[in-house]
Protein backbone atom coordinates (compact mmCIF):
# COMPACT_ATOMS: atom_id res chain seq x y z
CA UNK A 1 0.00 0.00 0.00
CA UNK A 2 1.36 3.41 -0.95
CA UNK A 3 0.33 6.51 1.04
CA UNK A 4 0.90 10.23 0.65
CA UNK A 5 0.52 12.93 3.30
CA UNK A 6 1.35 15.87 1.01
CA UNK A 7 -1.34 15.69 -1.67
CA UNK A 8 0.59 13.19 -3.79
CA UNK A 9 3.94 15.02 -3.97
CA UNK A 10 5.79 12.17 -2.20
CA UNK A 11 4.78 8.57 -1.46
CA UNK A 12 5.69 5.96 1.16
CA UNK A 13 5.23 2.19 0.91
CA UNK A 14 3.56 0.33 3.79
CA UNK A 15 2.89 -3.38 4.25
CA UNK A 16 -0.75 -4.31 4.84
CA UNK A 17 0.18 -7.76 6.12
CA UNK A 18 2.87 -8.47 8.73
CA UNK A 19 4.63 -11.12 6.60
CA UNK A 20 4.70 -10.02 2.95
CA UNK A 21 5.98 -13.48 1.88
CA UNK A 22 2.62 -14.92 3.01
CA UNK A 23 0.39 -12.22 1.55
CA UNK A 24 -0.85 -13.18 -1.94
CA UNK A 25 -3.75 -10.74 -1.80
CA UNK A 26 -6.23 -10.16 -4.60
CA UNK A 27 -7.94 -6.87 -3.87
CA UNK A 28 -11.31 -6.59 -5.63
CA UNK A 29 -12.25 -3.08 -4.51
CA UNK A 30 -11.34 -0.21 -2.21
CA UNK A 31 -13.45 2.42 -0.50
CA UNK A 32 -12.65 5.55 1.47
CA UNK A 33 -14.98 6.29 4.38
CA UNK A 34 -14.85 8.81 7.21
CA UNK A 35 -13.20 6.12 9.35
CA UNK A 36 -10.47 5.33 6.80
CA UNK A 37 -9.63 3.05 3.89
CA UNK A 38 -11.26 -0.34 3.28
CA UNK A 39 -9.89 -3.13 1.08
CA UNK A 40 -12.10 -6.06 0.06
CA UNK A 41 -10.69 -9.20 -1.50
CA UNK A 42 -9.18 -12.63 -1.09
CA UNK A 43 -5.91 -13.96 0.31
CA UNK A 44 -4.15 -17.00 -1.15
CA UNK A 45 -2.14 -18.47 1.72
CA UNK A 46 0.68 -20.89 0.80
CA UNK A 47 -0.15 -24.39 1.99
CA UNK A 48 -3.50 -23.31 3.44
CA UNK A 49 -6.99 -22.68 2.13
CA UNK A 50 -7.59 -19.17 0.82
CA UNK A 51 -9.64 -16.78 2.88
CA UNK A 52 -11.95 -13.86 2.09
CA UNK A 53 -11.16 -10.54 3.75
CA UNK A 54 -11.92 -6.94 4.42
CA UNK A 55 -9.04 -4.82 5.75
CA UNK A 56 -9.45 -1.37 7.35
CA UNK A 57 -6.93 1.37 8.03
CA UNK A 58 -7.47 4.81 9.51
CA UNK A 59 -4.01 6.00 8.42
CA UNK A 60 -2.84 3.66 5.63
CA UNK A 61 -0.04 2.40 7.88
CA UNK A 62 -1.65 0.18 10.53
CA UNK A 63 -4.37 -2.29 9.51
CA UNK A 64 -7.25 -4.17 11.11
CA UNK A 65 -8.01 -7.48 9.41
CA UNK A 66 -11.53 -8.86 9.18
CA UNK A 67 -11.92 -12.32 7.69
CA UNK A 68 -15.29 -12.55 5.93
CA UNK A 69 -15.19 -16.25 4.91
CA UNK A 70 -17.11 -17.68 3.22
CA UNK A 71 -18.32 -14.35 1.77
CA UNK A 72 -16.08 -12.73 -0.85
CA UNK A 73 -16.97 -9.09 -1.47
CA UNK A 74 -16.31 -8.01 -5.06
CA UNK A 75 -17.46 -4.39 -4.79
CA UNK A 76 -17.78 -1.93 -1.89
CA UNK A 77 -19.13 1.60 -1.98
CA UNK A 78 -19.54 4.19 0.80
CA UNK A 79 -22.79 6.16 0.91
CA UNK A 80 -22.63 8.81 3.64
CA UNK A 81 -22.13 6.83 6.89
CA UNK A 82 -23.16 3.53 5.25
CA UNK A 83 -21.11 0.94 3.37
CA UNK A 84 -22.70 -1.22 0.68
CA UNK A 85 -20.88 -4.41 -0.33
CA UNK A 86 -21.80 -6.81 -3.14
CA UNK A 87 -20.79 -10.50 -3.17
CA UNK A 88 -19.90 -12.70 -6.12
CA UNK A 89 -23.35 -14.28 -5.92
CA UNK A 90 -25.06 -10.90 -6.21
CA UNK A 91 -26.06 -10.64 -2.56
CA UNK A 92 -25.74 -7.22 -0.91
CA UNK A 93 -24.63 -6.37 2.63
CA UNK A 94 -25.07 -2.96 4.23
CA UNK A 95 -23.29 -1.56 7.28
CA UNK A 96 -24.48 1.69 8.86
CA UNK A 97 -22.73 4.06 11.25
CA UNK A 98 -19.16 3.76 9.92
Amino acid sequence: MWTSTDDGMTWSEHTVWEDPDEAGFRIHDTAVTESGLLLAGYQDRPGQPGVELMHHSADGISWDHCWTAPVEFLAIEPLDDTLVAVTGTGNTSVWAGL
